[in-house]
């Protein structure tokens, strides 16, 4: 391999650029300018002059003078520059011979040139890596911007023993700097990408740069400002990790060797002073300190810097002198008299609690902690109250603890204890924020009655310091957010002394009515939210307090519409009719209540799926189209995430006159497109079919995408089903006008809804449908069409010439079905036999069955016998069909041959009735105990009285296809035999049974549903996972 290195190259790659630390005098980072167009000395005889450049030439291998293994080699450098090698990288090309010469311990440049004659047999893509030229060109266009950084740091790593011999004291400082730059917290990802590609762990590389530093000490070369700020780094992390006297002391040497502005450096200066302020010598934390305030002197200083401060009162509290602490009281001071320029805080809560109060203290000191909602008025009382807390009339120990209590609520360490009654505004507030951490922390019910009554004694006393210091400087806001807290803390501890001093306080300072101003309503939206979190605890005590706090006739309607927004959203999350019956006082006493506010009140009350209350709320509100659109989006959704069938028909009814209102002249958004669709069938099955079809209509006029063909479909068999033919066909003629431009999807759906039809009897509005022209009938469509005329001998005919093709394979077992269907119902029982005997053999097992289902059924309904001859023929049937086609009978052929049973009424009476349906029961039909009253089933009768051997039956039940026809029938058989309390019994048995099966069915649908969901997360997930592989090994 050949690797041409260009002049042009090599001058362009000579400019180098300084690196981002702090500036000052380079020293020797910088290569001379006659160093700058050549190549280093100790390369040079790896390249031969050309026209070209210089040309590379393979060097001499090197022999170490000590046997390694080929994979693990590593080459130490005061070890610790060392190969980090993973078991497929490139390694040496051969192994090495021992020696026995030792290696030296603490090898440096001159020992390195002295013990190795010549540099290892690189191999040639790696040592072309790291010629100097390529480095400082590197380096002049940024250390982390690309693969051939992080290869050619690799590369420096793996074999920097034999390289540091060919670098320079210039080119030296570049790789300390370089390895420096790679192990700092900023911009480094990139670097550690690629050396993990190329076989080096991501991580710091501060032993490198300290064995780099300690080389270079011992060739006596000059060290730049550039170096020591990266080897005061190193020492830094190296004291840290190891806690090492040494360390320490090296780092605190290298770091008084920086230049002013560099010390205060926040990669520098932060954990320098979280070394040594924690130091147990008193010397170094002596130091540390001086440097601390200088620090905290600046304008804006860093938060990191102001958290170490609190953390050293708190941890040195005891110890600090009062030399000392008098310094940190001028420090405060000093900071009340500069002014900052305060870079506000995001805010986590839209809301001002009291631990907002204390950062307002806190950022009278420094701006860090000033919060972007923190308005003037507020902190301007701050500042009064911070200089009244380091004032220099107060005791220096009292101002130092004043400074304690803040420092305790920013580096929380020490419990809270209020020792004396506080008398400020400054411990007031702290010490309530105290107060109320440690009870959020705590639950009062696990809490022991002494400790509970202790703080409770707490509580009190500091409420009765507030109102003692309560003024008319301080702003309204401060004095709602401190009444807020004691609210909160009223609730939890249940303390109704407190309660109702609070009330008293709130009525006298009129706390609870706010200005035209937007920042002051949300301070008393916040008051109300706290006292409607005292209803479910103190019920009627605080509920009038609350219903004449908000009839006052101070309050703007949009405030009003606010407070009760609040309210209601907290009631409701704790009790929706609680809510709801809030709602109806302020009605009651005249409180008008906003549409936005009432939207609270449903989407609880339909969370909790309170569907009679939602509908009665629901007629004498009327919701402006935001407000609708919002309350549609909750109800629907709840409806389609519950996956109900059927609701009251009430409040089908409103929803779809909602529905109307809304989206009869709009669009109906992307996010309500599926739930309506999901709720139009609900309305159906709840009897507002009518309105379902109107609302259908209506949405269909402004959203012609809104619906798709299986949709149609689903609400036409759903019509059907619930026996409404003309609206069935209404839905098709709708379906076929917003699918005219596709003739294809209109002759599928007419086909289907043809078949629907014949199949649940309406044959006249079957035979009236229009099914456009199609170029191809299949066999089925010419049975459906049969299946519709009046039966005669012609109809059976036209089957008889169709048997060709119904018998010729691939054959089909539903044509087959509609085939023995019409014949069944033209009385052709013989040729109906006869075509099963030809296709029994290339049926599906579930096509026989039904087929053999449909042909025992045929006797019941177009057979001329009746009683023991019906029920015979029926017997004798099902044994043929078993003997001969391989027929299994199911559940289907138990519910026929009862019927036929049930239909001899001379010989099976009401007491034969009762036992039949007793001996199901004990065959595993469902009926609840509570409905049984003797020998564990429903009617007592002893078993044996009426048997039918079910031993054959496997298959499972099913509501909607066995229990609810058979118990069906035994209810109108017993009606018919004069035994109506027994035909109630089983009533009441199938309603409870079908209430069981729905919420079996709805919960398998949101089980279905939630495995969807997180299947399409998974999925995400993936799809994510791979996308950023993709990139990774693309970039």
């Amino acid at each position: 391999m050949r690797f041409y290195f260009s002049p042009r190259n090599a001058s362009h790659a000579a400019k180098l650029t300084r690196q981002s630390v702090p500036q000052g005098n380079t020293g020797s980072s910088e290569l001379p300018s006659s160093e700058a167009d050549s190549t280093p000395a100790g390369l040079m005889n790896m390249f031969r002059a050309t026209d070209n450049g210089y040309l590379y030439t393979k060097p001499t291998p090197y022999e170490p003078e000590h046997t390694a293994n080929c994979g693990q080699a590593s080459i130490p450098l005061d070890g610790t520059l060392a190969a980090r090698s993973k078991p497929d990288c490139l390694c040496l090309p051969t192994c090495a011979r021992p020696s026995d010469a030792p290696h030296s311990t603490n090898p440096t440049f001159a020992s390195v040139s002295t013990s190795i004659a010549q540099p290892t047999a690189l191999l040639e893509e790696e040592l072309a890596l790291i010629l100097v030229s390529e480095l400082r060109e590197m380096t002049a266009s940024g250390l982390l911007t690309g693969e051939r950084s992080g290869r050619a740091v690799s590369a420096l790593q793996r074999h920097g023993l034999q390289l540091l011999r060919s670098l320079d004291a210039g080119m030296s400082a570049e790789l300390l700097c370089l390895l420096g730059t790679a192990s700092g917290d900023q911009d480094a990802s990139e670097f550690h990408q690629y050396s993990r590609k190329w076989g080096q762990a991501s991580g710091r590389y501060w032993k490198e740069v300290i064995a780099i530093a300690e080389a270079k000490k011992a060739l006596g070369q000059v060290i730049g400002e550039r170096e020591i700020y990266w080897i005061t780094r190193a020492y830094l992390d190296e004291a840290r990790a190891t806690d090492s006297l040494e360390m320490r002391s090296l780092a605190k040497a290298y770091y008084q060797r920086l230049p002013t502005k560099s010390r205060f450096d926040h990669s520098v200066i932060i954990p320098y002073l979280n070394i040594f302020l924690f130091s147990p010598s008193s010397a170094d934390f002596s130091d540390a300190f001086d440097f601390l305030c200088d620090a905290l002197r600046q304008r804006n200083p860093h938060q990191c810097l102001v958290e170490i401060l609190w953390r050293m009162i708190l941890a040195r509290k005891e110890d600090l002198s009062l030399k000392q602490k008098t310094l940190i009281i001028k420090l405060m001071r000093h900071r009340l008299s500069v002014p900052g320029t305060f870079n506000h805080r995001e805010r986590r809560a839209p809301l001002f609690a009291i631990g907002d109060l204390v950062m307002a203290l806190a950022s009278s000191f420094f701006p860090c902690y000033r919060e972007a909602g923190l308005s003037a008025g507020i902190f301007s009382w701050a500042q009064d109250c911070a200089r009244s807390s380091v004032a220099e009339d107060i005791p220096i120990d009292e101002c130092f603890s004043n400074l304690v209590l803040i420092a305790n609520w920013s580096a929380p360490q020490d419990p809270f204890d209020v020792s004396t009654l506080p008398s400020t505004e400054w411990k007031i507030i702290i010490d309530l924020a105290f107060l109320d951490r440690s009870i959020r922390s705590r639950t009062v019910v696990n809490m022991e009655k002494n400790d509970v009554i202790d703080v409770v004694d707490v509580a009190r006393s500091l409420w009765h310091s507030w109102k003692g210091v309560a003024s008319s400087h301080i702003p309204q806001e401060v004095s709602r957010a401190v009444t807020t807290c004691f609210l909160q803390i009223a609730t939890r501890l249940g303390d109704g002394v407190l309660l109702s001093s609070c009330l008293k306080y709130i009525s006298k300072t009129r706390l609870s009515i706010a200005s035209f101003m937007e920042a002051e309503a949300k301070d008393v939206e916040q008051l109300f939210g706290a006292l409607s979190e005292c209803v479910p605890v103190f019920k009627g005590q605080i509920w009038t307090q609350i219903l004449t706090l908000l009839g006052n006739a101070s309050h703007s309607p949009f405030h009003l519409s606010l407070y009760l927004q609040r309210i209601f959203r907290q009631l409701g999350a704790y009790d929706a009719d609680l809510a709801y019956q809030f709602y109806r006082e302020c009605l009651a006493r005249r409180i008008p209540v906003s549409p936005i506010a009432s939207i609270f009140i449903v989407q609880n009350l339909a969370l909790d799926q309170s569907w009679d209350q939602v509908a009665t709320f629901l007629q004498g509100v009327r919701f402006d189209d935001p407000s609708s659109e919002l309350f549609l989006e909750t109800v629907l959704s709840i409806f389609r995430s519950t996956r109900q069938e059927v609701t009251l028909p009430a409040l089908a009814g409103v929803i779809g006159e909602a529905l109307l209102l809304r989206f009869t002249t709009a669009d109906v958004p992307l996010r309500l497109k599926y739930p309506i669709r999901f709720f139009l069938p609900i309305m159906i099955s709840s009897g507002q079919p009518h309105e379902a079809i109107d609302v259908l209509e209506a949405l269909l006029c402004k959203n012609q995408n809104l619906f798709s063909s299986r949709y149609f479909l689903r609400v036409i068999r759903t019509l059907l089903d619930h026996r409404q033919f003309k609206l069935g066909l209404k839905v098709f003629h709708l379906a076929a006008g917003a699918f005219e431009s596709r003739p294809a999807i209109v002759i599928d759906l007419a086909r289907k809804t043809r078949y629907t039809l014949a199949r649940t009897g309406a044959s006249k509005l079957a035979s009236r449908l229009p099914i456009p022209h199609s170029s191809h009938q299949t066999v089925r469509d010419r049975l459906v069409r049969l299946s519709l005329r009046t039966p005669t001998y012609a109809t059976g005919q036209s089957i008889f010439r169709l048997l060709p093709k119904l018998t010729a394979t691939p054959i089909s077992g539903p044509a087959v079905l509609i085939a023995v269907q019409v014949l069944l119902r033209n009385r052709r029982f013989a040729l109906a036999r006869r075509l099963v005997e030809q296709s029994f053999s290339h049926l599906k097992r579930q096509d026989l069955t039904a087929i053999g289902n449909s042909y025992l059924h045929g006797h019941l309904v177009h057979w001329n016998k009746r009683n023991g001859r019906l029920m015979r023929q029926i017997l004798r049937s099902k044994d043929f069909f078993v003997q001969k086609y391989g027929f299994a009978p199911d559940r289907i052929t138990v519910n026929i041959v009862i019927k036929a049973m049930l239909s001899w009424r001379n010989y099976v009476d009401s007491r034969n009735v009762m036992s039949l349906f007793d001996h199901l029961v004990r065959n595993g039909y469902p009926a609840s105990k509570r409905w049984h009253i003797a020998n564990n089933v429903p009617f007592g009768t002893l078993p044996g009285e009426m048997a039918l051997d079910l031993s054959g039956i496997r298959q499972g039940l099913s509501f909607k296809r066995h229990v609810r026809p058979l118990y069906k029938m035994f209810i109108r058989e017993l009606f018919l035999r004069g035994n109506p309390r027994a035909a109630h019994t089983i009533i009441g048995i199938l309603k409870e049974e079908e209430a069981l099966a729905a919420q079996s069915k709805e919960y398998r649908e949101r089980v279905r549903r939630l495995g969807v969901a997180r299947k399409l997360q998974r999925d995400s997930a993936h799809r994510k996972k791979v996308a950023g592989e993709a990139y990774r090994r693309d970039t």
